[in-house]
């Protein structure tokens, strides 16, 4: 498909299950997450605008972090790669930091709490982030900013909602 200089919208989502123990700051919540086919096969890049993590458990907020990678990041295993392992410290590969594309932060300012749920928004993000794997994925971690807050409820969720531009 040959590209006419439009933007086009993209809006991908992940779904993590967190685990019912208490994450302290560092840990990844839910392991790795992942987008698929985020751009064509034959263009390599998009912007990311937005984003926003809805969270179906009722655990006492606190803030987070996203980091996103263009790339399939090094097989798991301490001291052989990234660790991708759910209520863990998260531990990126060295070799693997240098492809990171964005880092997203959902600060409790960012939260919206309803009767059971909680909201973060993270809007004017417009960073660019290239893609390189062969599955034209991106791939995320979302990591505890601070310890507290408390355990996950039993079947709660994170759903991660990304919304990208693309020339098309």
């Amino acid at each position: 498909m040959p590209r006419t200089g439009y933007l086009k919208g993209i809006v991908a989502s992940a779904t993590l299950t967190p685990s019912t123990t208490v994450y302290t700051k560092g840990d990844i919540i839910g392991g790795k997450a992942t987008f698929p086919n985020i751009v064509d096969q034959d263009f390599g890049g998009v912007r990311l605008i937005s984003a926003q993590l809805i969270d179906t458990s009722t655990v006492t907020p606190v803030p987070y972090k996203l980091m996103l990678w263009g790339k399939d990041m090094t097989a798991s295993g301490t001291g052989t790669g990234t660790v991708w392992t759910d209520n863990s410290a998260f531990d990126a590969y060295d070799s693997d930091l240098a492809n990171i594309g964005a880092v997203v932060s959902f600060a409790t300012s960012n939260l919206t709490q309803l009767a059971d749920n909680q909201i973060w928004n993270t809007a004017d993000i417009n960073q660019n982030i290239d893609v390189t794997s062969s599955d034209r994925a991106i791939y995320g971690a979302l990591i505890a900013a601070s310890t507290g807050g408390g355990a996950f409820t039993s079947g709660g969720t994170l759903t991660i909602n990304l919304n990208f531009e693309r020339l098309e």
